[in-house]
């Protein structure tokens, strides 16, 4: 196929489409639903009605037009090429064919409306080059660049950008993807009048840039299995290691309600492929009471958490289960459930490579190596407070395990509340693992391996 032809039929076609779409009544589809929206000027509205083209009346106007015998000429009924325009308007991941009629219909731009739904300015034609350049360019593309994006709730960064890894940042989401993120419900809201009074407030959030080949691919429309499988692993595992990062650099968790995907060729026209957890109201007082602010010191070593973690799941897999199940206490509101997973983290970290004996062994075993691994530790008390700070939760997981009441402990000479005590022992589990975590990075083997009675009698 030629295809400047096909572009320039497009162009001569779309320019008398826009003409004619003008002079009809019934062209456009009014839906009395409200739509969050990006105006262009950094602000996000909430519309009160959603505007599209009434696709019962379009088409059959559209092409009853002389010029698009000549789109049809062009494409020459190119059957390789249409199996791909589906790639320009469904997933990059796959999608189904779509027809030519389709696709050219979608590149036709609306009217410019006020958020009443008045029109204030007729399509512009440029905004159809603009879109006919970019799906040209993708439909012989075999990869794309897609931004997978989790809105954090609860976090102000002092930094607008902060690349944690390559191909992944900590950063302002643009007003688009606010307004998308609100539109899905990964971002809520208590009214249209709250917001739009905040709309200076921002969001930030994580994102994964990668580029993924690009479907369908084929002639029956699918891509390979395995990319999708690949890709959605790598997205949890992501996840996951935010919310321990955080929890090894002492902040409290954060909320990542959901997930979009977006991708920079797509932007002009506003496609995104929803891949969200819709969530309630209530999870989002959150963003009004707690706020995790990460100045440039904090970005720093959640930084230096980040990285460390790539590779503690496959070389020290009981490090990272202790630094999981420290997040996991972050994320708990009563203390009885948080000291259940601070002591299996402690456990992890000092009694990995010896887990059998009584329960009373392992608790002097643990309190004696947390209190050895504590002496350089300069954010850490003296090693006998250690020491019976951890002797003592292990004297509270037992309770709760058995199910009494989690009542004040006493720890030299002082009544420890379950809260205080609790946030005491985290304090010692997460140093210490920070400590560890440093010392199997800088070795050749990349692993843990603490020999605790030669290292403590010496």
């Amino acid at each position: 196929m030629d295809h400047e032809a096909f572009r320039d039929a497009i162009l001569t076609w779309g320019e008398a489409a826009i003409a004619k779409l003008q002079q009809s009544e019934d062209s456009i589809q009014v839906d009395q639903r409200p739509f969050w929206i990006a105006d262009g000027n950094d602000n996000i509205e909430l519309r009160l009605v959603h505007l599209s083209w009434n696709f019962r009346h379009v088409p059959d106007l559209l092409e009853s037009l002389p010029e698009w015998r000549s789109v049809k000429s062009a494409f020459a009924d190119d059957v390789p090429l249409q199996t791909r325009f589906g790639r320009t308007l469904g997933t990059f991941l796959g999608g189904r064919t779509w027809q030519l009629e389709e696709w050219a219909r979608s590149l036709i731009p609306l009217p410019a409306f006020d958020s009443m739904g008045t029109k204030i300015k007729p399509p512009e034609l440029s905004a159809l080059r603009e879109r006919l350049g970019k799906r040209l360019q993708l439909l012989l593309a075999s990869e794309v660049t897609v931004d997978t994006v989790w809105p954090i709730i609860g976090l102000e960064c002092k930094l607008d950008t902060f690349d944690l890894d390559p191909g992944v940042t900590l950063r302002r989401l643009t007003p688009t993807e606010c307004a998308w993120a609100f539109q899905y419900g990964v971002l809520r809201t208590s009214s249209a009048v709250s917001f739009i009074a905040r709309e200076n407030q921002q969001f930030y959030g994580l994102v994964l840039a990668e580029s993924l080949p690009f479907g369908p691919l084929d002639d029956i429309g699918t891509t390979a299995p395995k990319a999708a499988e690949l890709h959605f692993a790598k997205q949890g595992e992501l996840e996951e290691r935010l919310h321990v990062a955080l929890a090894l650099i002492g902040e409290s968790r954060v909320f990542t309600p959901g997930r979009l995907q977006s991708s920079h060729d797509f932007e002009g026209y506003g496609f995104y492929f929803q891949n969200v957890a819709v969530t309630p109201m209530s999870d989002h007082v959150f963003m009004k009471t707690h706020l995790v602010i990460l100045d440039s010191g904090k970005l720093n070593q959640l930084k230096e958490a980040w990285r460390m973690l790539g590779a503690m799941r496959a070389t020290n897999p009981s490090l990272y289960l202790s630094a999981l199940r420290l997040s996991y206490a972050n994320a708990r509101a009563q203390a009885e459930d948080r000291i259940l997973d601070v002591v299996i983290a402690a456990e992890a970290l000092y009694l990995s490579t010896d887990m059998q004996g009584v329960q009373q062994e392992l608790s002097y075993r643990a309190s004696l190596r947390a209190a050895f691994w504590s002496n350089d530790i300069a954010e850490l008390p003296d090693k006998q407070s250690v020491f019976d700070i951890v002797k003592a939760a292990y004297a509270l997981r037992s309770k709760v395990a058995r199910g009494e009441s989690a009542t004040p402990i006493r720890v030299q000479g002082q009544n420890k509340t379950p809260q205080e005590l609790t946030t005491e022992v985290a304090s010692v589990v997460r140093l210490g693992l920070l400590k560890a975590f440093r010392q199997a990075n800088t070795s050749d083997d990349k692993k843990f391996k603490p020999h605790w009675e030669q290292l403590i009698i010496g």
